[in-house]
């Protein structure tokens, strides 16, 4: 029973120090010309109050992501 429990927490130490090994490598840090947490721009266009989020889009932004068109980025 020792034996079980020892190479349990053995196996669980080794999946837990190799998650890092098998994050994106080329992950995003933002998104169009935004990095992820930067404060509001004088460019960005206040639009509502939406669950507690404000919600801001840029007005001269291009409405398409590959071939989906949207209607609106926020």
């Amino acid at each position: 029973m020792k034996k079980i429990i020892v190479v349990g927490i053995m196996v669980w130490l080794v999946l837990a120090l190799t998650v890092g090994v098998f994050a994106f490598q080329n992950e995003p840090d933002g998104f169009r010309r935004l990095k992820w947490g930067d404060p509001v721009g004088e460019e960005m266009e206040y639009l509502d109050d939406l669950d507690g989020s404000k919600s801001y889009t840029l007005p001269d932004d291009k409405m398409s992501i590959g071939n989906a068109e949207f209607l609106m980025i926020v």
